[in-house]
Parts: structure tokens; C-alpha cells; sequence
């Protein structure tokens, strides 16, 4: 039973690094590629390269439910 665990415990953890490469392999394309993603593209606006978002919300709101007719 001990054999049988480590084997499904290898497994879970050889599917986690497959993700983790995966994920890595995504962001290396997203810093490298110069036309990635098209919707920023298309949109007017120049397309810097901002490592993080803008560290404020102009107008934070709670959310609320649109009333209906």
C-alpha cells in the first residue's frame, strides 16, 4: 500500500511540474512577444510593458445588483 500511495503522490506531482512548465512557458511567450495580446493591440492606445497594475482604483464600488424593470 505504501509503494502504491508514493506512485499516486508521483504522479500528482509530475502533473503540478507539467502545469508549472506550462504556465512558465506562457509567460516567457507573454514577455517575448511583441504582438501578444491582440486585444491590447487593436485597441488605440499604446501598449507599454507595465509589470504590475496601477496600484490604484479610481472609483472602488461595493457590487451591487442591477435593480430590474
Amino acid at each position: 500500500m505504501i509503494s502504491y500511495q508514493l506512485s499516486v503522490i508521483s504522479d500528482q506531482l509530475s502533473v503540478i511540474s507539467y502545469q508549472l512548465s506550462v504556465i512558465s512557458s506562457q509567460e516567457i511567450i507573454f514577455i517575448y512577444s511583441p504582438h501578444f495580446p491582440p486585444q491590447r493591440a487593436r485597441s488605440g492606445l499604446p501598449t507599454p510593458h507595465t509589470p504590475h497594475p496601477t496600484p490604484h482604483t479610481p472609483h472602488p464600488k461595493p457590487y451591487t445588483p442591477l435593480p430590474k424593470p
